[in-house]
């Protein structure tokens, strides 16, 4: 750890090791407090610097090795990541707390730590760049996420078209009228086009009222006057 470290150094330290955006928010504000609220702590007591500074180690070790998920209502791992980041565990594979505490008095521990968590909660600059790296890193996602989606729906698209042009030309009014609802659209142009042959008119009828049958608008209670019309006119094609 280093004894002395100015605020830009500090900032590049905490970019430079990539601290996550939700640390240093609310969750990180709550996890710097429990790390504070330890080392107060530890201050009021009447103990002598060495034993506070083996009581505070001691204490951290906890917070690093602990197994639960949740310490005084934060999580583990943000506290976890602070302690790294603060005393300098971060870029030393055989790093550990006692090794890097030792060598100071509690109170310079002390101090240190009020230093860097009062730059880490209040440098709208650290905060700033944490939120566009951030913003950055999701929007790349949400762009990804978007791509992959068109893909699919153009894949979906492309296997719907093959598939209807393999059709006959049957199913493929089969398809329109049951699958994309386009019955209306048939039932219209069966009374007013003149494009469809006597016995394709009864195909295109028959598969209307298989349809209308199936979706409940062929008998019964529930059919509207306006529909009966429309069966009355299919069933006059049909010659029924």
């Amino acid at each position: 750890m280093e004894k002395m470290v100015q605020k830009d150094q500090i900032l590049q330290m905490a970019i430079r090791r990539n601290l996550r955006q939700n640390i240093i928010e609310e969750n990180g504000a709550s996890a710097f407090s429990v790390i504070h609220q330890c080392m107060e702590a530890v201050n009021t007591t009447e103990l002598t610097e060495d034993r506070k500074r083996e009581k505070l180690i001691y204490n951290l070790q906890n917070y690093l090795h602990g197994k639960s998920e949740f310490v005084e209502g934060c999580r583990r791992s943000h506290i976890q990541e602070i302690i790294k980041l603060v005393f300098g565990m971060k870029e030393k594979k055989d790093s550990c707390l006692h090794k890097e505490l030792s060598p100071y008095s509690f109170q310079e521990l002390y101090l240190y730590y009020c230093y860097v968590e009062q730059i880490a909660k209040s440098s709208s600059f650290f905060i700033d760049l944490l939120k566009k790296r951030y913003m950055a890193q999701q929007g790349r996602k949400a762009i990804q996420r978007i791509t992959v989606a068109q893909k699919e729906q153009e894949e979906k698209k492309e296997a719907q078209k093959k598939k209807f042009e393999e059709m006959s030309q049957e199913q493929k009014w089969g398809y329109e009228i049951c699958e994309m609802q386009k019955d209306m659209q048939y039932f219209r142009e069966l009374l007013n086009s003149v494009k469809y042959s006597n016995e394709d008119r009864k195909i295109i009828a028959n598969i209307l009222k298989a349809y209308w049958k199936d979706i409940g608008k062929w008998e019964g209670n529930g059919v509207s006057k306006k529909q009966v019309e429309k069966i009355c006119k299919i069933k006059e094609i049909l010659g029924e």
